[in-house]
């Protein structure tokens, strides 16, 4: 949504809720996988209605959240989740 603002502010103002979000979806997900690796996978790779039938592993990668796909906890057998 940040690309398709209508003006600058709008899209600054995107792209920090995006980063602030994104962090919070890191902080989330380091809790689950510390608690338990097989749970935080099932996790990335649940299909839910409120997100348009898909991922959160999907949504981070349509999303571009490289700081998310790249923690450890997302990358144990990445071809299994794509």
């Amino acid at each position: 949504m940040a690309e398709e603002g209508s003006d600058a502010d709008e899209a600054v103002e995107m792209r920090d809720l995006a980063d602030h979000f994104e962090m919070h979806a890191i902080g989330v997900f380091t809790q689950c996988y510390s608690g338990g690796e097989e749970r935080a996978k099932r996790l990335l790779v649940r299909v839910s209605r409120n997100w348009g039938k898909t991922t959160c592993l999907r949504l981070a990668l349509e999303a571009n959240c490289k700081s998310f796909v790249a923690l450890s906890g997302v990358q144990v057998e990445p071809t299994s989740f794509v």
